[in-house]
């Protein structure tokens, strides 16, 4: 079954930089925060953390900046470095949903997945659409052998977006499993008409 990746599906978003530069200081954390963002997008992640840390330096309190900081942070697998990042960003803004989606992520890469859990649900409590945070806690109950759960997961996740193909597979691998053969047939063949080349393997392997 697939897995959560710490890859480009995982931390879904940069989170802009913003605020009412009235002081001097935020205009440059305001300033070092963007640049930041910009070399996490070239993936020159230690000079977005160099640059984060100048923001937080002028502004202890954008939560932009330690929130990116945790994205490139858990890009160089420094798990539990980016969790301290997510935290603080959390502390003074609870309402952002990805970044308790990136926290749930970093809770995964380390086997912590009843934190990932309460993350990802958090993060689809904030955010109803959140496809992927759907999909990931899909995939967390299926390691923690909650079938039903995650087959539910992963039916919103399609919902959500049925262009997808992640979904189908992981809810076609857990009905095999399952011996529902059929339906998790037909999931791996929807995934493979969406171009889900692992999804051909396993179709192979139990569809003959």
């Amino acid at each position: 079954m697939k897995t959560i990746l710490v890859s480009v599906v995982a931390f879904s978003a940069i989170i802009s930089c913003y605020g009412q530069a009235e002081l001097i200081d935020h205009q440059e954390s305001l300033v070092y925060c963007s640049s930041g963002n910009e070399k996490l997008r070239l993936e020159d992640y230690d000079g977005a953390i160099a640059d984060y840390s100048e923001a937080i330096k002028r502004d202890p309190q954008l939560t932009e900046a330690y929130i990116n900081r945790g994205n490139a942070r858990c890009r160089l697998k420094d798990y539990n470095e980016a969790i301290d990042d997510y935290n603080k960003g959390i502390k003074i803004n609870p309402n952002i949903s990805g970044a308790f989606y990136n926290r749930g992520c970093a809770h995964y890469s380390i086997n912590d997945y009843n934190g990932a859990i309460s993350d990802f649900t958090r993060a689809i409590e904030l955010n109803a659409f959140y496809r992927e945070a759907y999909n990931n806690r899909g995939n967390v109950k299926r390691i923690l052998h909650d079938d039903e759960g995650s087959i539910n997961d992963f039916t919103k996740a399609i919902e959500l977006d049925p262009k997808k193909s992640d979904a189908y597979f992981n809810r076609g691998m857990v009905r095999i499993s399952l011996k529902q053969n059929e339906n998790g047939c037909q999931d791996l063949k929807m995934a493979v008409s969406l171009g889900d080349v692992k999804a051909n393997e396993e179709l192979m392997k139990f569809c003959k």
